[in-house]
């Protein structure tokens, strides 16, 4: 039976000085254009962006 692993939740940090937010998971910062939407999860750890922040 192959093993399943639970995604991590997470949210975004963001920087309101720049267009950036930081993953709150690994902490990698991904840009944040204007008029576009944010990741639904970071393309980095894989973390489902749907956590509240702390």
């Amino acid at each position: 039976m192959p093993v399943v692993e639970e995604r991590k939740r997470g949210h975004w940090i963001e920087h309101p000085e720049h267009p950036i937010g930081d993953c709150s998971v690994c902490g990698e910062r991904v840009p944040i254009y204007s008029g576009s939407k944010k990741y639904k999860s970071c393309p980095y750890c894989g973390a489902i962006m749907d956590g509240e922040p702390e």
